[in-house]
């Protein structure tokens, strides 16, 4: 994902460890120790191979969750 994620981005630089997926698509629960909210929805980009760069912030789509229970209740 380093490479999906920009600087500037939320995610740029941050650890974060990925914990599901959802089949058929490319979104990610994922959790990150160091966010004041942790718990992070992230939907991957593309990568645009004839220029080498990833979409610009705020791709990929992130939304941040203060606990897991909310996530759950938001999607």
């Amino acid at each position: 994902m380093r490479g999906e994620v920009s600087k500037g981005h939320i995610l740029h630089n941050v650890h974060i460890q990925f914990l599901a997926r959802r089949v058929g698509h490319d979104d990610f629960l994922a959790y990150a120790p160091e966010l004041e909210t942790p718990w992070v929805g992230v939907d991957l980009t593309w990568l645009d191979a004839r220029h080498g760069k990833a979409e610009r912030p705020p791709w990929p789509s992130t939304h941040l969750y203060p606990s897991l229970e909310a996530f759950f209740m938001e999607r």
